[in-house]
């Protein structure tokens, strides 16, 4: 949501979205995979925001410590500095990764089917009303919302037990807001079965973006008026 809101305050608003929306996107994140975008950022009203939304005190506690471990802390909190020193990431998050889905690797710490039992993904109210800012800023600003579930392995999904809950979430999602849910994670669907697809569980390679993306293309082609 933070990241979205600061693109389109200094960028033209696209015509249409592609939200993505994963179980995981509506899941407890136990070890608060997002506190570095809020801590690092945004200032200190989000962050107090995010806080009255969630009661998450491993938040509180990682500002705390990350804003007295720094030389000089004394006088950047009294300037108002609260932001967290950064360094430039060169791996690009949104490019396609090469390689082949190798079960023996191990490649990704939710190999839910060969290291853990099967397994209940807890929903987060948090997350939820999160997923709604976020479809209500870009109705905001007149821009056409699509969601999207994007391809998993098979094996992965599978092995969630409470997966039909999360989708029917999802889809009351894009019910309520009058908007397309495009699902591809379908176990029956042959393009999850294919590991040649998948760089991990839930990533596809660089041949499975290809081949994702071409498919994904056809349909919104197809079906929207947006051009």
């Amino acid at each position: 949501y933070y990241i979205l809101r600061t693109y389109l305050t200094v960028n033209r608003p696209p015509r249409l979205v592609l939200l993505q929306a994963t179980p995981h996107n509506v899941a407890y994140q136990p070890n608060g995979e997002h506190h570095p975008f809020l801590l690092t950022f945004y200032p200190w009203t989000d962050q107090l925001y995010y806080f009255l939304q969630s009661g998450d005190w491993n938040f509180v506690a990682k500002k705390l410590s990350l804003t007295y471990r720094y030389r000089n802390a004394l006088p950047r909190l009294l300037r108002g500095d609260l932001s967290v020193t950064i360094y430039d990431r060169r791996e690009d998050g949104f490019a396609a990764v090469e390689g082949r889905y190798s079960p023996s690797e191990r490649q990704t710490l939710f190999v839910f089917s060969r290291q853990l039992p099967k397994r209940e993904i807890k929903i987060d109210s948090v997350q939820l009303r999160y997923l709604d800012k976020i479809i209500d800023l870009l109705r905001s600003n007149k821009i056409e919302v699509v969601m999207v579930q994007p391809p998993e392995l098979s094996e992965f999904v599978t092995a969630i037990t409470n997966l039909s809950e999360l989708r029917e979430i999802l889809e009351k999602k894009a019910k309520d807001y009058i908007f397309p849910f495009l699902y591809f994670a379908d176990p029956s669907d042959q393009f999850t079965g294919k590991q040649e697809y998948f760089f991990d569980e839930q990533h596809l390679n660089l041949l499975g973006a290809q081949i994702f993306t071409k498919r994904l293309a056809d349909i919104l082609l197809e079906n929207l008026p947006i051009r």
